[in-house]
Parts: C-alpha cells; structure tokens; sequence
C-alpha cells in the first residue's frame, strides 16, 4: 500500500510502501563536494514546443536506476519497497527517504543492467531525501550524472518522468507543469517544506525518486508523491530545493535550516499600492518573533520585503526557502519597502541563526522549517 495524509479532503500519497517522518537526520562524516554535469542548454537544446522526448528520455535514462530495498531471507532479497533513484554525481546516487527507509539491504539496477549493493550516506528526513553509494567501490561503474536546468521551469512547459513503476524499467510519463512551488499544509509537510513542483503526468509507486525532466533531458525536480484522491496530481521536489541541501549534506555531512523568526504572507494589491509598488511585488512581513533575527535585523510586521541579495521576491514561499536554506551566520542585504513611511525601500542586513538556538516564542508560530 501507499502512505496516504488527509489534505483538505484528498489525500497525499507517497509513491511506495514505506513512511514520511519529519526528524533530521544525517549519516556519515561530511563528504567531498561532487561537480554537476553541464547544462544541455550550452549544447544548443532549446525548449520543445510540443511533446517530443525521444531525445531527453536518450540523454537521461543512462542518469536513472532502479531500487529495491528489502531484507535478504534464504540467501534471496525479500523485496519491501522499490523506487527510482537519479545519478546525482559521479558515484552518488539521490533518491526519496521513503523508497528505502527501514530496509537493510538496497540494490541498485542500473542502465547498463548492472546489479549493485548500495549503502546510504547521507539523509534528510525532512525533505525525504537520501544520498547512497555504492557498498564497493567501483561496482556502480560510471553512469554519467544526470544534466540538471540552470533555469527555472514555466508553467505550462512539458515535462516527463523516468522511472520504474511496478518493476516496469524504465517507464515514461509525460505531462505539463500545473503549478510552481505549491505548498502542502497537511502532515508530513506542513511546516517543514515549502513548494512542491505539480504536474499533471501520471505518477505510480515505483516513481519515487526518479527525475522530473524538461524536453531538453535536464532535470528540474525529483518525483516525490501524488494526491491519491486526485486525478492528474503529482507532486515534486524542485531542483532548486534539492540543490542547496544535497551541496550541504556533501560539504557538511548534514543540513541544518536557518532560524528566521518572521512569518511571511502575500502582498495584496492595495498593500503594494499604499507601499507605492507595482502589483506582485515583494512579500509581507505579517509577523516578527520577539529577539529573533527578524527583530534583530530592524524588521516590523507589514514590512514588504522586496528583494534579497539584489534578487526580487513576490512569493512568499520562494522568499522563505531562500531565506531558510540560507546557511546560519550568512549576513543579507534586504531591500525593505515601508508603506507608512513612502519613499525609497531601505537597505537591512538579516543575519539567520541556526534553528536550536531559536527563542522561544510564545504566539502565533513564526516561519520555521
């Protein structure tokens, strides 16, 4: 069966046996940093304009694995769950969590139908992630790593999925981009993870953990779950969520998010206009956590927050993600407009903290991971 969470009515499922939980977690001392493969975008692959991906499904499929986890009984592998994994880097593959929590043997199929003992070596529980290589050295071979896009994908582009939906190898599913970073405010995410990728393809177990590309073959996302009760509903990781904590789990064997100490909230158009700004511009400060970095910083509720680091926000699920997943101690330029003083946005510097040295904060619960 699958896992399945209460939302509003419908139900969210993981594409596997197995669960979701929300603690941290990492294994392993801090591994090197890998480099990514070149963007396919600098050998000339433009975006398609219809649904043709005879050529991305050719580049990627050498990138993607088959898992099994399970238990060895009899001198046999007594499958539990299976999934997709994605060659992230030379050597290390990225899968979801919950395609092979609790097993103790995982074995990798690879495109080359070559059959590998795997071992994890890094995880992060919270936004199911896990890294793995191979038991021995060398027994992977080389599967090129996945390309990854270097621009954020459209609403409404093609995208596809490779993977392994009921032991079927190497399936292709082939949909349009519904929605960019959709947040889920059910259990297990709530509060943990914002902005899912949503598309309208067809997901099933045995997805998990496999790549969300574009026509190019470049990969923009890792296959992550479906509402189950919906039709034309999947859901998953974007790139640039997946980035910033795979590079920390490789640098520091571990990803801690930041504490922020704000809650953050849309901007409506009548706000944007009192703050004399254009519509869809930047990102209101609702909350502030009392000696928080927020405080800190100089930030007040209904601040609009309208750039970081130069870079312009209007979405306050992109600006918390940023902001999150910004390392602890890291100083930011925010570009800070005040509707009740008019004029020019002022410049603050945000400086973020890890979240076990949070305060405590009695009220209504500030942005946290």
């Amino acid at each position: 069966m699958t896992r399945r969470c209460s939302l509003s009515g419908l139900w969210v499922s993981a594409l596997l046996l197995g669960t979701l939980s929300a603690p941290t977690s990492a294994l392993a001392s801090p591994l090197s940093a890998l480099p990514s493969s070149p963007s396919s975008n600098e050998r000339g692959c433009q975006w398609a304009e219809r649904a043709d991906f005879t050529s991305a499904v050719e580049r990627a499929s050498p990138s993607v694995v088959s898992l099994a986890a399970g238990e060895r009984v009899n001198n046999k592998l007594k499958l539990a769950q299976a999934g997709t994994g994605v060659v992230w880097a030379p050597g290390l593959i990225l899968t979801n969590t919950h395609v092979i929590k609790g097993q103790p043997e995982v074995r990798a199929r690879t495109y080359e139908r070559r059959v590998v003992l795997l071992k994890e070596v890094a995880r992060y529980e919270r936004l199911d992630i896990s890294l793995l290589r191979a038991q021995h050295e060398g027994a992977l071979g080389e599967p090129p790593p996945i390309e990854k896009a270097t621009q954020e994908p459209r609403v409404g582009a093609w995208v596809a999925a490779i993977g392994h939906p009921y032991d079927m190898y190497y399936s292709l599913s082939v949909g349009v981009l519904s929605a960019l970073h959709r947040d889920l405010n059910s259990p297990p995410w709530r509060g943990v993870f914002p902005g899912f990728h949503q598309s309208d393809l067809t997901l099933n177990p045995g997805n998990s953990g496999g790549p969300l590309i574009n026509p190019c073959g470049e990969m923009i996302g890792l296959n992550t779950a479906v509402m189950g009760e919906a039709q034309g509903v999947s859901l998953s990781l974007p790139l640039s969520r997946l980035t910033p904590v795979v590079e920390r789990l490789l640098s520091e064997g571990r990803f801690e998010p930041s504490y922020v100490g704000l809650t953050l909230k849309y901007v409506s158009f009548k706000r944007a206009q009192r703050a004399g700004l254009p519509p869809l511009t930047g990102v209101r400060v609702k909350l502030v956590a009392p000696q928080g970095p927020g405080q800190r910083a100089g930030l007040r509720a209904n601040d609009i927050i309208v750039s970081v680091e130069g870079k312009a926000y209007d979405s306050e699920t992109e600006l918390s993600w940023r902001l999150i997943s910004t390392p602890p101690e890291r100083p930011l330029s925010l570009e800070v407009a005040r509707p009740h003083k008019g004029g020019a946005p002022e410049r603050l510097t945000l400086t973020l903290t890890p979240v076990h040295k949070r305060e405590r904060f009695v009220g209504p619960p500030s942005l946290r991971p």
